[in-house]
């Protein structure tokens, strides 16, 4: 039977948009037309027909068509490797094989270095795995060359060029350790695999539920230029105290009697905290950043001239550093996180606010419809403005609950008398929080209108009066 016969036969139940594929008369076969959208709402008719029989071509396209629309976004006009990219079972494969590899790069680091400490025991050392590294690197090169067919030149140019070219660094680096001899000269290779890890950021900015993670991590990475000033900020510090204590060091060295044991072994100790520039720093460091107590560098500083001036000095730099330049950097990187919101997320943000406010709005418009007709009358949306929860709320919105006829005026927006939930959930939705901007210009703009429409009608009143006079 067909098509055409079925949808005459049950009297249009099976009425669909015209589509552009036809069947010949004598056969099932596709005359023109390939958009597999179109072919499967075709034989959707079939399938949704219990006493239609489909041929097995039919069955087929249907079950193909069914398939192309489930993987991805297909259209007539996109090139196979375009719809590959665009697939969902193919950015399903590249997330699982990021999570793999990922894995994979700590349990090999792990045999690394257990492999490694088999030589130090005098054992042999066991034969490293090279086949999984081929197949994360044949599967990654492959994917970037998709995506480089798929997208063309805004693989390099578009808005996600800088992580593309991430990813073909990681791929270079990658098919390099392969084809290069990774023994202790190219050690470093083991090392630039770390980075391989950064992938991971790609899997949290696709799935939705990673939402506050990809939060952390981007707020992380859009700090980074306030950290590398941070650290300069420290490093400039270090470098100043340092200098006070190295003077006092020398000044002690100088005039450190040799003959006094005691006194040169006090010496030594105070060499090893405070003997350079970048001893100083590092023990300066140390001392805010619980490396180690900071009363044990100070009992040093105890020792050098001028008796506990260098000493408050120290306890100066360390209330400096703990109470004043540690909060300062800390209140600078939440600054950045606060404002490291992506665009994605402050639209996600303003949806879910919107959702939010919308369902409290109908809780209360079903709370209120005690008859349950769907719509609220004057006396309901009054008693119910009368509950203590719903009058806090409207006062929240900046609504006089005792001005329970004016707001019921305003909602009902078709004057019917009654407020349905669509004009309830609109007409409070308004009137949630100030005029805008956008409001005085909508008033003023009307009044202008008005105010135009006023004068014509003087001047025609005018004219007319005239007449009547003469």
């Amino acid at each position: 039977m067909d098509v055409e016969d079925i949808s005459d036969h049950w009297g249009g139940a099976f009425d669909q948009e015209p589509v552009k594929p036809t069947l010949q008369s004598g056969g099932s076969k596709l005359v023109k037309g390939d958009d597999l959208d179109l072919a499967g709402s075709k034989f959707a008719l079939l399938k949704n027909n219990p006493f239609a029989s489909q041929s097995e071509d039919e069955q087929q396209l249907s079950s193909f068509a069914d398939t192309m629309k489930a993987l991805g976004n297909y259209n007539k006009n996109m090139s196979f490797i375009g719809w590959v990219a665009s697939s969902v079972l193919f950015k399903t494969f590249s997330m699982m094989a990021i999570a793999a590899n990922t894995v994979y790069l700590g349990t090999a680091a792990d045999f690394n270095v257990k492999n490694a400490y088999r030589r130090v025991s005098g054992m042999p050392k066991e034969q490293e795995l090279v086949a999984p590294d081929i197949v994360f690197a044949v599967w990654f090169t492959v994917e970037i060359l998709t995506r480089i067919g798929a997208e063309k030149k805004l693989f390099f140019v578009g808005e996600d060029k800088a992580w593309n070219l991430f990813d073909t660094l990681l791929v270079l680096e990658a098919l390099l350790g392969l084809v290069l001899d990774t023994g202790s000269k190219l050690s470093f290779l083991r090392i630039l695999r770390v980075f391989r890890l950064v992938r991971v950021v790609r899997v949290v900015r696709t799935i939705k539920p990673l939402r506050r993670l990809r939060t952390m991590i981007f707020a992380i990475l859009n700090s980074f230029v306030d950290l590398m000033w941070a650290f300069l900020v420290v490093g400039l510090i270090l470098f100043v105290f340092a200098i006070v204590f190295d003077n006092a060091v020398a000044t002690y060295f100088d005039e450190l009697d040799l003959n006094d044991s005691d006194k040169l072994q006090e010496a030594k100790e105070v060499h090893i905290l405070f003997g350079s520039l970048y001893e100083s720093m590092i023990s300066l460091w140390s001392a805010v950043s619980g490396g180690n107590d900071w009363m044990s560098y100070g009992e040093v500083l105890r020792k050098l001239g001028l008796g506990d001036f260098y000493f408050l000095v120290f306890n100066f730099y360390i209330a400096f550093c703990v109470v004043g330049l540690f909060n300062v950097v800390t209140g600078v990187f939440v600054d950045s996180a606060v404002c490291s919101r992506t665009q994605d997320e402050v639209v996600q943000g303003y949806l879910d606010d919107l959702k939010q406010t919308t369902t409290e709005i109908k809780s209360l418009f079903l709370e209120a419809d005690t008859d349950g007709s769907g719509t609220l009358s004057l006396e309901e949306f009054t008693l119910h403005l009368k509950t203590p929860t719903v009058k806090a709320y409207f006062s929240g919105l900046g609504i006089d609950p005792e001005e329970a006829s004016i707001v019921f005026t305003m909602l009902d927006s078709d004057r019917s008398g009654q407020v349905g939930i669509e004009e309830f959930v609109h007409g409070t939705m308004k009137l949630k929080g100030g005029a805008t901007k956008l409001d005085l210009m909508t008033m003023m703009y009307d009044s202008t209108r008005q105010s135009k429409k006023f004068d014509s009608l003087c001047l025609f009143l005018e004219t007319e009066m005239n007449h009547l006079r003469s």
